[in-house]
């Protein structure tokens, strides 16, 4: 059995060679390996790639580079990331205010992931039990429980049983 970091520097290594290569020609591609080095806690290898490789600047990469640093515990550059989308730059997916929410939550940041939701709304996104779920959690890491019991109400029918 190999140990963990023998692993990491398995993946580390396999990344560098795909992006070496111009192999990483895709946002599937990038979201791919973006997840993997989440999983291995390799936020910054996820970082490095936003710079090198030209189609990481889709939505869809950005928010698995989002993700690798919030798997990783690094939530403040996971929401550092989500400025630009948070602008529009590239235009945000639900799922990017999810994943935001979720790095809101797991640095108790509630305020933020309240202003989250309000921006969702604010690009015509519909809130779905993911963002709902992650702004709850943000409120109820901080003991902000009304805050909590409210979004709670919000959920759409029939997804308040996985709370």
């Amino acid at each position: 059995v190999r140990d963990k970091a023998s692993r990491r520097l398995e993946v580390a290594q396999a990344v560098d060679s795909l992006a070496r290569e111009g192999l990483l020609d895709g946002a599937s591609d990038c979201t791919a390996v973006f997840g993997a080095l989440g999983r291995k806690r390799l936020w910054q290898m996820a970082l490095t790639l936003l710079d090198d490789i030209s189609v990481a600047q889709e939505t869809r990469s950005l928010e698995g580079a989002i993700n690798a640093c919030r798997a990783s515990h690094k939530w403040e550059w996971a929401l550092h990331m989500g400025r630009g989308l948070r602008r529009g730059q590239p235009y945000p997916t639900i799922q990017t205010f999810g994943l935001l929410g979720n790095a809101s939550a797991k640095g108790r940041q509630w305020e933020l992931a309240l202003q989250l939701l309000r921006e969702a709304e604010q690009f015509g996104l519909e809130l779905n039990s993911f963002t709902i779920t992650a702004a709850m959690s943000a409120c109820g890491r901080a003991q902000q429980w009304d805050w909590t019991l409210a979004l709670l109400a919000r959920l759409p029918p029939g997804d308040a049983v996985g709370v």
